[in-house]
């Protein structure tokens, strides 16, 4: 599985579009708004497809509601958040007010593999609230995930996964995580290389063998 996961990454020749996959992580009770910000998030990325398996994921689309104190509860939910791949953190502030003052989520998530950290607000009778913070929300996970992987016919580069983990490194990853992720890519994409020399050494071979009968 891990193999395939990772040769997925690499650049596909001819098989047309490909989808940027991600793995949804509640880490509390979200009164299923969550799947409001999926779908407005899917509206702007048709490439967008949710997985199951975090291995087989491009990044993460973590949800964090605030139940007590923003600082704790978002410190509690990156916890459980994996640091092997990059996420995308949407806080979540139970209120009416649409024009409530929130903390900047983005300054608890300096040290880990976050991509863009957003605030919501939301309430059990409305969902979602109609206000341009969330409007704004949306629009910057569309833009750092676009910034991020650049979805083509042919998916996303090999290169764009070496760009990741240099941002991992600058983010202060674990390194043993980075190095982990690194060799296994490096081990991969020197095999695919080999395994392409070696089809393109006996082609050229059975050319030989063909004209030299003849």
């Amino acid at each position: 599985m891990i193999w395939t996961t990772l040769i997925n990454l690499f650049w596909t020749p001819g098989s047309g579009p490909q989808k940027l996959k991600y793995v949804t992580k509640i880490c509390g009770n979200t009164l299923n708004v969550h799947e409001d910000f999926k779908r407005r998030l899917h509206e702007k990325l048709e490439c967008l497809c949710e997985v199951d398996s975090e291995m087989e994921c491009d990044f993460i689309l973590a949800f964090c509601p605030v139940v007590s104190r923003a600082g704790t509860d978002i410190e509690a939910a990156l916890e459980k958040i994996p640091d092997f791949k990059p996420s995308v953190l949407v806080v979540l502030h139970y209120t009416r007010d649409s024009d409530a003052i929130v903390p900047d989520c983005s300054s608890y998530t300096t040290n880990r593999n976050i991509l863009t950290a957003v605030n919501c607000l939301f309430h059990e009778d409305y969902g979602l609230l109609r206000c341009q913070r969330n409007i704004s929300a949306s629009h910057q996970c569309v833009q750092e995930l676009r910034n991020c992987f650049p979805v083509t016919e042919r998916g996303v580069s090999f290169w764009q996964w070496w760009v990741l983990l240099a941002r991992g490194i600058s983010q202060r990853l674990r390194w043993r995580t980075i190095l982990k992720c690194s060799s296994i890519i490096l081990i991969v994409y020197v095999q695919q290389y080999i395994m392409k020399v070696t089809v393109n050494n006996e082609q050229t071979f059975e050319l030989i063998l063909k004209y030299s009968t003849v």
